[in-house]
């Protein structure tokens, strides 16, 4: 009995030792995930067409889970979106695009090279940059799309990977980029491309992405002079979506616009157990959850669900999206039979550019210029190189 008593005592201390620890921990999670800082979904987000040909989902590491499959784990660490790039201008931009000169940013001698972090191999790779973004492309929009609407995403992928330059990525061990869609956005190789598709076939893809990509090379988006932060992300209903709503802080050409693509809807059903199960969910001790596990929603200024009722407390929509595994922020909640079903419509965090909106407009007869200057508000197109 003594020795029951002396092994209760120990567990006793090893829990007041370790549960404090613990609840910091969590509790420090859960609020990160919802800071302003965390750019979940930042990028790369791409075209989860499950089953096509080149979808969002393939990179180097020959993944197979899918493109913007909730791994809301982006460890970028740039709070300054549109901050000042190595390439400085002196001169204010409008909306107008200008292809034809360098619009006063200073103009980088022949094509650059870029590091890529291959996340397989843990290797980076140096490779001209448009012969990189070839393969983004290839990755992250179909490349059965209009030619106009590939040039769009050469021209938002190309703009992205010269933002990211300016970044220290100690998570990419000193590459400019990763090949990871996760906190990136999402690549694929040629040799890559040949293993899962076959030559025959990705030559023709690469032709006709590589064709696009040729068309735009040297061309980025500029806001004030600058490189912007070129997010863009699958689908959405309607519109897109204002940047502070998803990262806490406004950016000036990342607000929300109109997209006309057709979106599709998902419902998931879960109990209130699988809920409660959930990692940020179940795991936090501050919640009372003798009340019901979901509850009033509130939506902001785009339709979106910004905050969700969890048993007592107001959380944010990013946090339920992560744990749930929801397609975006766009949902409806109904408690139905025992059940929850959540209604998602839409694919991603909605800031920036559509690709199923870019590809719709392009098949409008709109350009790739019209396209960008659209879901960009306020920028040029600048020629760099």
């Amino acid at each position: 009995m003594k020795k029951l008593i002396k092994i209760l005592a120990c567990f006793t201390l090893i829990v007041m030792i370790f549960l404090p620890i613990a609840v910091i921990s969590i509790r420090q999670e859960a609020v990160a995930a919802e800071s302003g800082n965390d750019r979940d979904y930042k990028i790369g987000e791409g075209n989860d067409k499950e089953g096509s040909i080149n979808s969002g989902t393939v990179t180097d590491a020959d993944s197979n889970t899918n493109s913007d499959a909730n791994n809301e784990t982006n460890n970028n660490t740039d709070t300054n979106a549109g901050a000042d790039t190595d390439i400085d201008t002196d001169t204010d931009t409008d909306t107008d695009t200008d292809t034809d000169n360098n619009g006063g940013t200073d103009v980088i001698s022949g094509e650059p090279d870029i590091k890529v972090f291959i996340t397989a191999t843990g290797e980076t790779v140096t490779m001209a940059i448009d012969d990189y973004l070839t393969g983004v492309v290839v990755a992250e929009m179909l490349y059965t799309c209009g030619d106009e609407a590939l040039k769009a995403q050469a021209v938002a992928a190309r703009t992205y990977a010269l933002y990211q330059t300016q970044f220290d990525n100690e998570a990419y061990n000193g590459a400019d980029v990763s090949d990871n869609y996760a906190d990136c956005m999402a690549f694929i190789s040629y040799d890559n491309a040949c293993g899962r598709w076959g030559q025959s076939v990705t030559d023709e893809i690469w032709t006709k992405v590589g064709n696009a990509v040729k068309a735009t090379s040297g061309i980025v988006m500029t806001y004030d002079g600058k490189i912007i932060d070129s997010t863009f992300y699958a689908a959405s209903d309607g519109c897109t979506e204002n940047a502070e709503n998803v990262w806490g802080y406004a950016i000036p050409y990342l607000v929300s616009v109109e997209t006309i693509e057709q979106c599709e809807t998902e419902t998931k059903t879960f109990t209130a157990q699988q809920i409660l199960s959930s990692y940020y969910l179940g795991l936090v001790p501050w919640i009372n959850y003798s009340t019901q596990p979901l509850g009033e929603v509130t939506k902001n200024n785009t339709g979106r669900v910004q905050t969700v009722q969890v048993y007592d407390q107001q959380l944010s929509s990013k946090i339920l999206r992560k744990t749930l595994g929801l397609r975006s922020t766009d949902f409806e909640i109904t408690y139905k039979g025992g059940y929850y079903q959540i209604t998602t419509i839409g694919f991603g965090h909605g800031v920036g550019m559509s690709q199923d909106g870019a590809a719709a407009y392009a098949d409008q007869g709109w350009t790739y210029d019209q396209i960008l200057t659209h879901y960009y508000t306020g920028v040029s197109l600048t020629s760099i190189y």
